[in-house]
């Protein structure tokens, strides 16, 4: 892979940080402009660098009336598909999923029922408006929306850099980046009524290409009286393979709309 001067820069100073461990980081007067900055810069370098990544999730998903844990095969090509079937079991297909940066498509075999339109049924979901883009940086442990060490609010809590910083008129963000390694904690988008909120608490990582790559992300998400929790556990995960994403809704099928 080649390097731009940029990204020499930023590795030069990843090995400088961390030789010299976090405190030489901060200065003696708190996290500086600079440091933010830097830090953010970091972390983005950090970020997946394959073209696509398959393997399978232990997925449990519960609300206040319903639980549920399931098997999942999955399938990304970085910014262009994602694709997810889930299996009972063990081998019995029960629903797919495919989305594309301009399409969302579902079907569940329990109810009979399809979804093909754009991100507002994951948006249901999660209680906050999501893209493609958004979506994938969650399940990389990325920021759901860009970081801006210029547009944040920044401060030092042990061995993380807090940034706040407000996404729009009625969305403000939290996310906590670790000062020795630079993955992403814990992100936290809040709505203005400080009821509804989506938490993305990233437990343990694993080095994936140089890059950390989590291996476990917790979710909860609050959407007026409704409280979702939903926890994935990546498992057996292979890098830049071929990969097919086969998907067709059954005919017969009842359509959900919104």
């Amino acid at each position: 892979m080649k390097c731009s001067k940029n990204k020499v820069l930023i590795i030069f100073i990843i090995t400088i940080l961390l030789s010299c461990g976090p405190k030489k980081f901060i200065a003696e007067d708190g996290l500086t402009a600079k440091n933010a900055k830097a830090a953010i810069a970091i972390h983005n370098e950090l970020a997946p660098s394959f073209k696509t990544i398959n393997g399978k999730i232990k997925a449990s998903y519960q609300d206040a009336n319903y639980s549920q844990s399931i098997n999942i095969t999955y399938r990304i090509e970085k910014d262009k598909t994602i694709w997810m079937s889930a299996k009972a079991i063990g081998f019995f297909t029960v629903a797919k999923l495919k989305i594309t940066p301009q399409r969302v498509q579902f079907y569940e075999k329990i109810n009979n029922q399809y979804f093909d339109g754009d991100f507002r049924l994951i948006s249901e979901l999660l209680g906050v408006e999501i893209d493609f883009n958004g979506l994938q940086n969650l399940l990389f442990a990325q920021s759901v929306y860009p970081l801006k060490a210029s547009k944040s609010k920044t401060q030092v809590e042990e061995n993380a850099f807090v940034f706040t910083h407000q996404i729009n008129s009625f969305l403000t963000q939290q996310a906590r980046i670790n000062t020795q390694n630079f993955s992403l904690e814990e992100q936290l988008v809040k709505h203005n009524n400080q009821v509804d909120f989506l938490s993305v608490n990233y437990a343990a990582f694993k080095e994936l290409n140089k890059s950390p790559f989590p291996k476990e992300i917790n979710i909860l998400a609050k959407r007026k009286d409704e409280m979702i929790k939903l926890s994935l556990n990546y498992r057996n995960i292979s890098v830049d393979e071929e990969l097919s994403f086969p998907f067709e809704i059954p005919s017969n099928y009842e359509e959900i709309l919104f």
